[in-house]
């Protein structure tokens, strides 16, 4: 895994909340906790993730990046859900010789965050995350067309805190993601396909509300996969 190239991102990230934090806040506590409340946000995110996997046939390990570009609509429903749909792109490359890559085609993706509980002192809330994403990239550049097929998921567990017009969150999660591949074979089609070793993450991030309806968000995450989420985000 490459965590080390990521190292950089985790000081910006906590730079930033510093800095921020001693400023003068544009949005209070209490507007930062009902943003999302019976609202819809439109965004734009993109991310790259590092992943170790595995070769269904051969049980053979080898590393690859996956890439996401995707615009999400979300919306609220009272105090305790927020669902989201997703619509765009994902791309595979496999890092290894002769692994070649996936191009970006269509994707789409559904997801969810529902509120477990909440602390007054400190104030914290506590959410159960859920995230379901498919994507069918194109032809990828080897000599033989192959068709591709990928699926990812995670459910996790998220800590959130809102300090001015800043919220910080952080949390652990269970994902999964695969590549199935289709191809034409000297005996017939052949299907084949890779997942992820590493299926126990861990993430944290913050967003920041640039003006009460725009914002600006930075995923950092580890372990089961290195890589950076990134959003820009209109609030309605």
């Amino acid at each position: 895994m490459k965590c080390r190239r990521y190292s950089f991102i985790t000081g910006s990230i906590v730079f930033l909340a510093l800095m921020l934090l001693n400023r003068n806040a544009c949005a209070s506590d209490t507007f930062l906790q009902s943003l999302n409340e019976n609202r819809v946000s439109l965004a734009l995110k993109t991310s790259e993730h590092d992943r170790d996997i595995f070769e269904y046939d051969d049980m053979t390990h080898h590393e690859s990046t996956l890439e996401r570009r995707f615009m999400e609509l979300s919306f609220g429903l009272g105090d305790i859900t927020d669902i989201s749909l997703r619509l765009g792109q994902m791309a595979w490359k496999l890092n290894f010789t002769g692994g070649g890559t996936f191009d970006f085609g269509s994707a789409w993706g559904v997801g969810a965050r529902v509120k477990i509980t909440e602390t007054e002192y400190p104030k914290l809330t506590v959410s159960c995350v859920m995230e379901y994403n498919h994507g069918t990239p194109e032809d990828n550049e080897l000599s033989m067309p192959f068709e591709g097929d990928i699926k990812e998921w995670l459910i996790g567990i998220e800590t959130r805190h809102s300090v001015n017009n800043l919220q910080l969150f952080g949390g652990i999660n269970y994902s999964q993601v695969s590549l199935t591949y289709r191809h034409a074979g000297q005996f017939g089609r052949r299907e084949g396909g890779y997942e992820e070793d590493n299926n126990l993450g861990l993430f944290a991030g913050c967003e920041w509300y640039v003006v009460p309806q725009l914002s600006l968000s930075a995923i950092l995450k580890i372990m089961d996969q290195d890589g950076l989420d990134m959003g820009l985000t209109y609030h309605f």
